[in-house]
């Protein structure tokens, strides 16, 4: 319940104005550390520094974390990239992945809430929060199926390294 209430919390917080600020992205290694499932965050130096808020960013990788953690996955890579006007945080799990009827009805409702802020029951509460957090750094968060040969599940916010002008 306590996960839920701060799930809730931070979704609500997406609706303010956030708080930028460049921060390690290896400070979310601590965050993405899971009780039920192994995390490998050595590839957030890669990134070095990101920009946004940090706080809120955590909330979506340790949500994305803890749901490949009940779907089933036993480790998870968590990644950070920076290039250009563009960063991003990917979680990919090792978990049984969606099929991909299950995969493109989820994509679908990432795009409806991407346009139109809708909320659709097949995202369900983690990745709807993950989406919020993206929407409210003017990014997205995408999904697909771990790449050829591998089991799982990927999930990736990317958004850009500095706020719209005028926000």
């Amino acid at each position: 319940l306590a996960g839920v209430v701060d799930a809730l919390l931070t979704m609500a917080r997406t609706t303010e104005a956030i708080r930028w600020r460049a921060f390690d992205a290896t400070e979310l290694a601590t965050i993405a550390a899971g009780p039920r499932i192994e995390v490998d965050t050595t590839q957030l130096v890669a990134a070095a520094t990101l920009n946004g808020d940090s706080d809120l960013l955590a909330v979506a990788v340790a949500n994305l974390v803890d749901n490949a953690a009940r779907h089933g996955a036993q480790r998870v890579r968590v990644r950070g990239t920076r290039s250009g006007q563009q960063q991003c945080i990917e979680i990919e799990d090792d978990g049984p992945g969606v099929s991909p009827d299950r995969l493109a009805l989820i994509a679908a409702a990432l795009e409806r809430f991407e346009v139109k802020g809708e909320i659709d029951p097949a995202l369900g509460l983690g990745l709807t929060l993950a989406a919020s957090v993206a929407r409210a750094h003017k990014g997205c968060l995408s999904i697909q199926s771990s790449p050829a040969g591998r089991r799982g599940f990927v999930a990736r916010l990317e958004w850009p390294t500095a706020p719209a002008q005028g926000k």
